[in-house]
């Protein structure tokens, strides 16, 4: 996949169903900081090119999951049988992508900003830019504290990096971009 098109999953893509049951989080980026609300009752799947998204929304039926609404070709969203906490929601969409690879390319949770602004799917991806001063070592290290793999380095960006969690990971993507934001090493992570 090339690198563009992948960031372009990486990064929150915005939804038209609004999650009906969330939790308050922040979402830092640079020096802002917002307040956004994580469903607990939806999950968007991503699917594959040419794959029908009604065939897909039968096969993650199996899951527990109902089909609420396709948005695009493309992207479904799920209601989830009950509410589940933040962390069972991250850990049921990272088996969903890695038992469903036929069918899914992607699943992530459903963030709301409370300014009405359209959902967004948080996937298990984060793009991650270090200083220039920072040592490989000091990456690994990084990374690996945050349960990260490196998907591939950015070609054109010195020290930037597409990575996502590991599947044994208890966190999500957005609680851990925060994180490294948080970090004197890492200029973004999101």
């Amino acid at each position: 996949m090339p690198f563009l098109a992948a960031l372009a999953l990486a990064a929150c893509v915005p939804v038209s169903t609004a999650p009906s049951a969330g939790l308050a989080s922040d979402y830092v980026q640079g020096d802002e900081q917002f307040k956004v609300a994580i469903a607990t009752d939806r999950l968007a799947v991503i699917v594959r090119d040419g794959v029908d998204g009604k065939r897909a929304g039968a096969a993650l039926g199996e899951h527990g999951l109902r089909l609420l609404r396709q948005v695009t070709d493309n992207l479904l969203i799920f209601s989830v049988e009950e509410a589940r906490s933040r962390s069972q929601i991250a850990v049921l969409a990272r088996a969903i992508r890695m038992s469903q690879k036929e069918y899914v390319q992607n699943a992530g949770l459903v963030m709301r900003f409370p300014e009405g602004d359209s959902p967004r799917v948080i996937t298990d991806d984060v793009i991650v830019q270090f200083e220039r001063e920072t040592a490989t070592e000091e990456i690994q290290e990084t990374l690996m504290k945050m349960r990260l793999e490196i998907l591939m380095p950015n070609p054109y960006v010195d020290k930037q990096y597409l990575t996502r969690l590991s599947p044994d990971s208890p966190r999500d993507a957005l609680e851990v971009a925060n994180a490294l934001n948080e970090s004197d090493r890492v200029e973004y992570a999101h």
